[in-house]
């Protein structure tokens, strides 16, 4: 699946995988008025109105700039995080 990602003047195509955390994701679009913070001055983030689903995620690795993640709210342990990455094209 492919979204279009567009804020501060620029537009992103992100090829996102798919697992439950995606189609959760998905079910959600289109996200209009999303407040896009700085975090860090390494990341990009924003709220989502709820939490995905974790089912069937795993955990991921080997980040990369420009690629796309969901990061579970309240989850400590990496190993716990929903896969849910996508590269940016």
């Amino acid at each position: 699946m492919k979204i279009r990602i567009a804020f501060a003047g620029r537009t992103l195509i992100a090829a996102l995988e798919d697992n439950s955390s995606v189609r959760d994701f998905a079910s959600m679009l289109p996200l209009h008025d999303l407040q896009i913070d700085d975090y860090a001055h390494n990341e990009k983030i924003a709220y989502l109105p709820r939490k995905l689903t974790e089912a069937g995620g795993g955990r991921f690795s080997g980040e990369r700039p420009g690629d796309v993640c969901y990061y579970a709210p309240g989850v400590t342990s990496p190993s716990s995080t929903a896969n849910t990455n996508g590269r940016a094209a």
